[in-house]
């Protein structure tokens, strides 16, 4: 059959229809849900735009520097890892979201400590992308926070929770035909 694209898979399909309709439901049951929803997945995508842009900038910085070049791949490989670790985050439980939390926390800690140990003479662009690293990160924490305490998007989590392993209960594994 040859390769086709996710989108026009008729399972991708069929899942995005059944994803629409729950929400509309949702939305009739529980008002805000939805609006709760896209915001909390706007939040990501700008998190996750936001991290691209700091990743273009340490690129530039180490090509001008001279730095380590396999920082700057781990640093491109970041806004993957960290969209992937969203998304995961508006599906499944509270674990992922302290995890992400504690992570956050410590490379805040770490990028204050490297910053205090770095020279006086080192490059202004140098100290406000680590700055810079450091603000991205805490609004990440703050994200965290916001997830784990605010009623309204837990509770959303926990439907979306809910539809997605009702829906991997219900799609077969050969799918759907």
């Amino acid at each position: 059959m040859g390769f086709i694209k996710r989108k026009h898979r008729p399972e991708y399909a069929a899942v995005q229809r059944e994803w629409a309709m729950w929400g509309k439901q949702m939305e009739k049951t529980l008002p805000g849900y939805g609006e709760q929803n896209e915001a909390l997945h706007w939040m990501v995508r700008i998190l996750t735009g936001v991290r691209v842009l700091y990743c273009l900038f340490y690129l530039i910085m180490t090509f001008v520097y001279g730095m380590e070049k396999t920082n700057a791949v781990m640093t491109l490989l970041g806004p993957f890892i960290f969209y992937g670790w969203y998304m995961l985050m508006l599906r499944e439980s509270p674990v992922l979201t302290v995890l992400m939390l504690i992570g956050r926390g410590a490379s805040i800690v770490w990028g204050g400590v490297s910053l205090l140990q770095m020279s006086w003479w080192l490059p202004f662009p140098l100290v406000f992308m680590l700055v810079m690293a450091a603000a991205i990160e805490f609004i990440e924490a703050v994200f965290c926070i916001y997830m784990l305490f605010n009623p309204l998007a837990r509770h959303t989590i926990r439907l979306n929770r809910a539809f997605a392993r009702g829906m991997r209960v219900q799609v077969p594994d050969e799918g759907l035909e």
